[in-house]
């Protein structure tokens, strides 16, 4: 990846939040539910063997799908690091919602593209217990919030049936890895390719509505670097409001975008809560990096990270949008997650000294859209008013109760008088203690 010319859009500015006041980190972590590659080592071992015969790479064969097990591990050792408002860390995970039917697609002759919703299951033999369901506990217990990343991850199904049906050599992998149940072929499919408004409209909105069966609402949040500037309205359209991966600052300093996808949406001007009056979008851009097994030799440390998250306050009054894929905590290769889970474990406790709020992708946008935001947490709604002028809504306030610090409930009040700072809403029935967050 490197940086590319491009004609600047039109963004303009919401609110702007002292985020040296609020230093804050978030952990966007993508590929959620893909069932994309391994289901299990054997299978591992003849893929890496098919691409090596039809490409003459000898590329590691690590990802594949989290299990019960995986996830309950990755909530408890979330659990157990508090930021400086006493809210535990949390990942923001994008999910892929559908996996092929290699079953139905074989039946039909690879003539046309049909799936399996994550929210009713995946691919024979694919099978974990109740991925979405797990999944769907972590977003109820406030460890995992979750995004929209895909249907078919960077994969366009157009050009994967082509190369099903495809006498060359890759169509000879491809076949081959169908075999396998693995639909990544090594290379991306961009997964729009081969489809105009219309049926992106009807693939993305097939997409969200598996969300919804899953997490109980519509996403609000988007990413896929496979997206054109297109594809931005008809994610608007469908109710996200927030786009992400806008652009990215590596950990080294220098901001950068997709080279080999210079058609994408991404835009190399673009700042972290850039403001599209006409998809009525924030981008969120990725400015630290915290990554193993992506690619030969990529092994971010958390001093890496540490110092990204120093450099972008002091230099840029940002808050960190920490890149975290799910193949650091999820993997065949079981030496590298424990490596990573020990180096999360280190970078986590560093946040924790420097004092940071551990906020979602979610609660950023709304911070930059309207200077206060809201998120479930368990049985309570964080409330968080960082920006003087934030108008906050009345609604959210309905049969719920805050104590601030100065003691008292506050059943009724004027919203607009809320002083600045983070809060515990709860059900007026319930007869837990609220605390102020501070």
């Amino acid at each position: 990846m490197f940086a590319k010319k491009t004609i600047p859009e039109n963004y303009s500015r919401k609110f702007e939040i002292d985020w040296r006041k609020y230093p804050s980190v978030v952990f966007e972590s993508d590929d959620w539910g893909a069932c994309e590659r391994a289901r299990d080592q054997i299978a591992a071992d003849k893929i890496r063997m098919l691409y090596k015969k039809y490409s003459g790479r000898n590329r590691p064969v690590i990802t594949t799908l989290e299990t019960g097990n995986d996830l309950e591990k990755i909530y408890r050792f979330l659990e157990k690091y508090k930021g400086i408002d006493n809210i535990p860390a949390v990942f923001t995970v994008f999910v892929c919602t559908a996996n092929p039917d290699f079953t139905k697609i074989r039946a039909n002759g690879y003539s046309r593209y049909e799936d399996i919703g994550l929210d009713e299951g995946v691919p024979e033999s694919w099978e974990r217990g109740n991925t979405a369901e797990k999944l769907r506990e972590g977003y109820d217990r406030g460890s995992f919030y979750p995004g929209f990343h895909s249907s078919l991850h960077h994969t366009s199904p157009y050009l994967w049936m082509q190369l099903l049906r495809d006498n060359s050599d890759k169509g000879k992998l491809a076949r081959a890895l169908f075999d396998m149940q693995c639909y990544a072929q090594g290379e991306h499919l961009p997964e729009f390719n081969g489809m105009n408004l219309k049926i992106q409209n009807k693939w993305i909105s097939g997409g969200v509505a598996r969300f919804k069966n899953i997490f109980g609402f519509t996403p609000d949040i988007a990413i896929t670097s496979d997206a054109y500037p297109d594809t931005e309205t008809v994610w608007a359209l469908n109710g996200i409001n927030t786009v992400c991966l806008k652009n990215s600052r590596s950990n080294h300093g220098e901001t950068i975008v997709y080279a080999t996808k210079p058609w994408n949406m991404q835009d190399i001007y673009a700042k972290i809560g850039d403001y599209n009056e006409i998809r009525d979008v924030i981008y969120i851009t990725r400015n630290a990096f915290f990554e193993s097994g992506m690619a030969p030799g990529w092994n971010d440390s958390a001093a890496d990270v540490l110092r990204a998250v120093t450099r972008n306050l002091d230099e840029f009054c940002e808050p960190s949008i920490v890149s975290t894929h799910r193949i650091n905590y999820v993997s065949l290769d079981k030496k590298m997650v424990e490596k990573r889970f020990s180096e999360l474990g280190k970078l986590l406790d560093g946040l924790c000294k420097m004092g940071v709020h551990f906020l979602t992708t979610s609660e950023v946008s709304q911070l930059y859209r309207q200077g206060w935001s809201v998120r479930k947490f368990g049985n309570k709604t964080i409330l968080r008013k960082w920006h003087k002028n934030a108008k906050i809504s009345k609604s959210i306030f309905h049969g719920r109760i805050i104590k601030p610090v100065n003691g008292g409930s506050l059943k009724s009040f004027d919203t607009s008088g809320l002083r600045l700072g983070s809060y515990f809403l709860v059900k007026e029935d319930i007869s837990e203690k609220v605390e102020v967050c501070l």
